[in-house]
């Protein structure tokens, strides 16, 4: 009389612990991307709002007639300007 078959078969805990885990990333897989998603568009938004407000400062400089201004001064600001765009 074969006894074998009526003992519970017992599941390898290091295949069980990685079903579980490949389980758990696929389902959190695709927040993960959607959180990357909008931590990019925030740095994204960010640095775009600094460079225009650093080429705005910069093109104000320029276009600002102060006579102690030399020519100079005014292509290093339109340069640091169209840089930072």
């Amino acid at each position: 009389m074969n006894t074998s078959t009526n003992q519970p078969k017992k599941i390898n805990e290091k295949w069980l612990f990685i079903g579980v885990g490949s389980l758990f990333l696929a389902v959190m897989l695709p927040s993960i991307f959607l959180l990357a998603k909008i931590a990019m568009m925030f740095v994204i938004i960010s640095t775009t709002a600094i460079a225009i407000k650093i080429a705005s400062k910069a093109i104000s400089n320029v276009l600002e007639d102060k006579e102690n201004q030399s020519t100079q001064n005014k292509i290093i600001n339109l340069a640091v300007g169209a840089v930072s765009i």
